[in-house]
């Protein structure tokens, strides 16, 4: 489905989750990169997992586009789950706060989950980057080379089967931010797993 069928097929809407713990140094960029997305049919939440630095007041430059929820410090997985609890869509796409999307990320994703109603999680490559520059040009595993070469499509840039053996038992994902996922798939199987440590004497 492409940005040019509005009238014909309804836009899914698709919610971005941040979470956001002390990162008032990046996460303007972040949500910039966002807002400077090719498919527009989003809600953008930002889950403040108790910040002690300047988050709130940076995120609060942004209020207008984002729902904001604070929550006292349970880590990133609890923040997730918060997210996702407060979302409207029925696409669940995931930023980390020091990460950024090109901008065709969300357009992508969508067309590919809009062609394959039987697909529940799609993700994608990226780079590892510093002021300096690229340091990394994939992250995806190689690994997985077999298994894309075996089930690539007719669109060079995208790769479609079953593939939960290796997400599950492997951890393929490289990172959060590369994935969306359908919420119904999230809630059925209670959402992201929070470790508790209890340390003995």
């Amino acid at each position: 489905m492409g940005l040019g069928n509005r009238g014909r097929y309804p836009l899914p809407l698709v919610s971005v989750v941040v979470p956001a713990y002390n990162c008032a140094p990046f996460i303007d960029e972040s949500l910039e990169s966002v807002y400077r997305q090719t498919y527009n049919h989003w809600e953008l939440i930002v889950v403040d997992d108790g910040s002690t630095d300047e988050t709130r007041g940076a995120l609060a430059r942004h209020a207008r586009r984002i729902r904001y929820h604070y929550q006292r410090n349970q880590g990133t997985a609890a923040a997730h789950n918060a997210g996702v609890r407060r979302a409207r869509g029925n696409l669940i796409a995931f930023l980390d706060n020091d990460d950024i999307w090109l901008p065709k990320k969300l357009q992508r994703q969508v067309e590919a989950m809009s062609s394959s109603p039987e697909c529940g999680l799609v993700f994608s490559d990226g780079q590892t980057f510093t002021s300096s520059g690229v340091l990394q040009h994939s992250v995806l595993s190689r690994r997985l080379d077999q298994w894309m070469n075996q089930h690539r499509t007719s669109d060079p840039q995208l790769v479609k089967g079953w593939l939960a053996r290796q997400l599950f038992h492997a951890n393929e994902i490289a990172s959060a931010s590369s994935v969306m996922v359908r919420k119904e798939c999230l809630t059925s199987v209670g959402g992201f797993k929070i470790r508790t440590l209890v340390c003995s004497q």
